[in-house]
C-alpha cells in the first residue's frame, strides 16, 4: 500500500473518532441538561402538634428547569412521606401555570369554591408560607408571586395577603382569636352567631377594628348583610369602655325600616360587646351625637348588649339551620328573676323555625356559683356526639350572658366539660 493511501485511511479514521467524541460529548450534555438530579431539598409540611411548618430534607430528583421543578415539590406537598404532618396543598387547590423569571415564580392558583374553605388564620398562613418556602428551595427562584384565576387578589382566601411577592418566612404563624359576629337571620326576624378568626392583638382598640372589618365583610355563610363597607369613618374606645362607632354621611343612604334598623344597631353592638373590655357603643354621624340614626331608635347616649336598659333579663339561644349550617340565636326575655332554673327550662322550648338541643325530659340535677364559674350537673337522656357537641354551645352562650357568670363547668353523667363563650 502506498504511504498516500496510508495517510489518507489514517485521516478518514482520525475525523470519524473525531465526529464519535463530538456526538458523545453532545449526547451527554443534553442528557444531564434532561435527566433529574438527586438532591436534597426542604419540602415544608404542617405539624399539627408543634402547630408550625416544619422542614422536611428529602432526597429528590430535581429537573434543571425551574417551571418543572416547582411542579415536582408543589406534588410532593399534596403527599407527605411521614403520615403525621398535614399536606398543604389539597384537593381544592390546582395549579393553573407557572412562570419563572428573574428570581420571581409567579404561581397561578385556581381555588375550588373558596367560599366554602373556611380555613383558620394559622392553616392559611401555613398553605401561603409552606408554598413559598419549598418553592424558594428551588436555583434561581427568590420570590413567589401568588395570582387566583390569572387576577392578583389582596389575599388568598380570607386572611392572608398576597398582594404582593413573598420571600421565604421564617417567622412563627400568625394566630387567630375566635370571636361572635352578629348576622341577620335569612327572614330578618333575629341575629344570629357566626364563628370567625381574626389576628390576635394584644390592643383592645387594634382588636375592636379587626373585628368590625370582618364584621363590614359580610358573612361567609350567606347571611343577609345589612352593615355594608364604606359607612365608618373612624372608632376608637374611650372610658367605661364605651366603644365609639362614627358613621360617615353615606350611611344616611342606606334604606332603614324599623325592624332593619333594629338589627342593623345590635349587629354592631352586641358584636362589640362580645368583647369583655367593651360595656356600650355610642354611634355617632360625622364625629356628632345625633338623637337617632334613622329615626326609630335613640342614639343619643351610649347602646347596651341587646339595646337593653336597667333590666333582668335572661338570654337563651336556640339552634337556627340555614344553608345546611347550623347557628346559634339569642331570644331576649325580661324576667324578675333571671335565675339558672328558668333559663334552663327556656332552653327546652324553642321558638317557631328554631330548634333545641335540650331535650323536653332534661333535668337540672344541681348547680353553683361564685367566682364567675357555673358549675351545674344535668341529666339529658341518651344523645348523640354531634347533638352534644351543640348542647354545650347552647349552654355555654346561654348561661353566659348571665351576669356574673364567665365560663361554665357541665357535668353530664360520667362526662364533665369546661365551657366558655
Amino acid at each position: 500500500m502506498k504511504k498516500s493511501e496510508r495517510n489518507r485511511e489514517l485521516i478518514i479514521v482520525t475525523l470519524i473518532l473525531v465526529l464519535v467524541l463530538i456526538f458523545v460529548s453532545v449526547y451527554v450534555e443534553i442528557r444531564s441538561q434532561n435527566t433529574p438530579l438527586k438532591k436534597v431539598v426542604k419540602v415544608y409540611y404542617y405539624d399539627p402538634i408543634a402547630r408550625e411548618l416544619v422542614p422536611v430534607e428529602q432526597n429528590v430528583e430535581i429537573s434543571s428547569d425551574p417551571v418543572s421543578s416547582v411542579y415536582q415539590l408543589l406534588a410532593l406537598l399534596k403527599k407527605p412521606e411521614d403520615p403525621t404532618f398535614f399536606p398543604l396543598v389539597d384537593q381544592n387547590i390546582n395549579v393553573r401555570s407557572i412562570k419563572v423569571e428573574d428570581g420571581l415564580c409567579t404561581l397561578d392558583l385556581s381555588i375550588v369554591n373558596p367560599g366554602n374553605l373556611h380555613y383558620a388564620i394559622r392553616k392559611e398562613a401555613a398553605v401561603v408560607y409552606g408554598i413559598v418556602n419549598t418553592i424558594t428551595q428551588v436555583e434561581g427562584i427568590k420570590k413567589v408571586r401568588f395570582l387566583i384565576d390569572g387576577s392578583q387578589r389582596e389575599v388568598f382566601i380570607h386572611y392572608i395577603r398576597i398582594d404582593e411577592p413573598l420571600e421565604q418566612f421564617d417567622a412563627l404563624l400568625p394566630k387567630g382569636t375566635s370571636i361572635n359576629l352578629y348576622f341577620p337571620t335569612n327572614n330578618l326576624d333575629g341575629l344570629v352567631i357566626e364563628k370567625r378568626e381574626v389576628f390576635e392583638q394584644n390592643d383592645p382598640v387594634k382588636l375592636c377594628e379587626e373585628i368590625i372589618g370582618e364584621l363590614l365583610k359580610g358573612s361567609l355563610y350567606g347571611l343577609p348583610t345589612i352593615v355594608p363597607q364604606g359607612i365608618l369613618k373612624s372608632f376608637s374606645i374611650g372610658s367605661n369602655g364605651i366603644a365609639f362607632i362614627n358613621f360617615n354621611e353615606s350611611v344616611l343612604n342606606l334604606s332603614m325600616g324599623s325592624q332593619l334598623e333594629m338589627l342593623f344597631l345590635s349587629s354592631i353592638v352586641d358584636t362589640l360587646t362580645e368583647i369583655p373590655d367593651i360595656t356600650a357603643v355610642q354611634f355617632l354621624l360625622e364625629d356628632k351625637i345625633v338623637p337617632s340614626i334613622f329615626g326609630s331608635i335613640a342614639t343619643g347616649s351610649p347602646l347596651k348588649r341587646f339595646l337593653t336598659y336597667d333590666y333582668n333579663y335572661l338570654v337563651p339561644y336556640y339552634v337556627y339551620e340555614y344553608n345546611g349550617e347550623t347557628f346559634f340565636s339569642p331570644t331576649l326575655y325580661e324576667t324578675d328573676s333571671a335565675s339558672v332554673e328558668e333559663l334552663f327550662e327556656m332552653l327546652k322550648i324553642p321558638p317557631v323555625d328554631y330548634k333545641t338541643k335540650l331535650p323536653s325530659e332534661a333535668k337540672l340535677i344541681s348547680y353553683k356559683s361564685g367566682g364567675g364559674l357555673l358549675e351545674t350537673t344535668i341529666d339529658v337522656g341518651n344523645i348523640s356526639g354531634d347533638d352534644l357537641e351543640l348542647l354545650k354551645t347552647q349552654i355555654a352562650l346561654s348561661f353566659t350572658e348571665m351576669r356574673d357568670i364567665n365560663s361554665v363547668q357541665l357535668s353530664i353523667g360520667e362526662e364533665s366539660f369546661k365551657l366558655k363563650r
